[in-house]
């Protein structure tokens, strides 16, 4: 299971993701071209954060729906290529990152924090449940996120050791 690290160093903010630089996709949204941040309701390094743990973190799942043999994802019956669902993801990303922002990036331990897949994926089903009583009726990017609810705890911190 992918695991998400937040730590303040004296060269500033490091996150990484299985012990890798994490991508901060500046590519999809520039929030804060320097780097990311957390703990911080108003801060633009907040909100690059969460799109770049969201962003990773749908690639992947979406990644590990199409490696095995008929897996995969599919809208209204009709099967996506593994092309349409990444930009289905990124598209879901964008748009439901501020989200994420608000309820985890923003709120983390300033210091230190751990967060895993599961972490995530029920967070993103939390958002996905909130924003379909908008229309009424599940998107792409709503089938997005209910495919991955795949956890249970809520999204956790931990101080170091």
């Amino acid at each position: 299971m992918r695991t998400y690290e937040g730590r303040r160093t004296e060269f500033g903010c490091v996150v990484t993701v299985d012990g890798q630089p994490l991508d901060p996709r500046l590519d999809l949204v520039s929030h804060c071209p320097q780097g990311f941040e957390w703990g911080y309701a108003r801060g633009t390094g907040s909100a690059q954060l969460a799109l770049a743990i969201v962003v990773d973190h749908c690639h992947h799942v979406v990644a590990d729906l199409y490696r095995h043999p008929g897996g995969g994802m599919s809208v209204d019956g009709l099967p996506l290529t593994r092309r349409a669902a990444l930009q289905a993801v990124e598209d879901t990303a964008v748009k439901g990152h501020l989200m994420f922002k608000a309820m985890v990036t923003s709120r983390l331990p300033l210091d230190h924090w751990i967060m895993t897949a599961a972490d995530v994926s029920k967070v993103l089903c939390r958002i996905g449940e909130a924003t379909i009583g908008e229309g009424g009726r599940p998107t792409t990017a709503h089938g997005v996120l209910a495919v991955m609810a795949e956890g249970t705890a809520p999204p956790s911190s931990e101080e170091p050791s």
